[in-house]
């Protein structure tokens, strides 16, 4: 029985063809920042932050009790964490809210620390953001870790800070 000389190679051919269209037809995504501004004017940098991550949760003010549970979330998870590198950023979406509002509602609200607006929404193009709340947390190489509409887990988090916890 003789076998032929090449495998076929249809299957691969439009397996290739298939990619190369979808690599054509979908623009590339955004490339996340590598630092932030606040909106007092401090700059926050993504990276660089040896055995640290840095949680972005994207609010509006608009958004309501959402917004409010998981900023309530987020603060119990970094007040169990902050010893072991964890820092949350607020981020304002610009969308139907100015900066000020956000800036008063954010303040009356209780949430201090970081907190910066995204007026032209280049943000949460560059993290891929479709829904209030959002989540992502940077590690501290300036990759993504998470990106999701959840607060994640503590177990993910004692993870990606190096297993360690706070007692």
């Amino acid at each position: 029985m003789s076998r032929p000389a090449h495998p076929p190679r249809r299957a691969w051919t439009a397996a290739a063809a298939l990619a190369a269209l979808l690599l054509c037809a979908w623009p590339a995504a955004a490339q996340p920042p590598a630092s932030l501004t606040t909106v007092d004017g401090r700059t926050i940098a993504l990276a660089g932050r040896a055995g640290g991550a840095t949680h972005l949760v994207f609010v509006a003010r608009w958004c309501g009790a959402p917004c409010e549970q998981d900023l309530v979330a987020v603060r119990e998870l970094a007040g169990r964490f902050a010893r072991q590198g964890l820092r949350v950023v607020v981020v304002g979406t610009g969308k139907r809210q100015t900066r000020e509002e956000l800036v008063q509602w954010a303040r009356s609200a209780g949430m201090g620390g970081s907190l910066v607006y995204d007026g032209d929404g280049k943000l949460e193009k560059a993290f891929g953001v479709s829904v209030l709340p959002w989540h992502v947390v940077v590690g501290g190489d300036g990759k993504v870790l998470y990106s999701a509409d959840g607060v994640p887990g503590e177990a993910a988090v004692s993870g990606w800070l190096g297993g360690s916890r706070s007692p």
